[in-house]
């Protein structure tokens, strides 16, 4: 069955075939925090436009709320103008490293 067929709207990126719904909370947390801690902001756009145009509902059965929070932290940052402002001038984005730290790593 086509990722299209079932309503998915790209594949993970390197892992063609697969639908982006299928990535982990802990793969999704990671490559957000992977492109924004590069200072890429294209990629950093990219993964913040695919929970805009994807599957924001995560299968998250299990992980406690994991995907949860994770879609809120998303959900803040595609809010927030400057997402590359110093730390000590917006709290929030320290927060946000941190809890995209702790949902890649676990």
């Amino acid at each position: 069955m086509e990722a299209a067929a079932v309503g998915f709207e790209q594949n993970i990126p390197g892992q063609a075939g697969v639908p982006a719904v299928f990535e982990t909370t802990r793969v999704r947390a990671a490559r957000l925090l992977d492109a924004w801690i590069a200072g890429d902001r294209q990629r950093l756009n990219f993964e913040l436009s695919h929970w805009r145009e994807g599957d924001l509902a995560m299968n998250d059965e299990g992980h406690g709320g994991r995907g949860e929070l994770l879609l809120c932290v998303v959900r803040q940052m595609m809010d927030e103008p400057d997402l590359y402002a110093s730390r000590t001038e917006k709290l929030h984005l320290g927060v946000w490293l941190d809890l995209l730290s702790h949902l890649s790593e676990s």
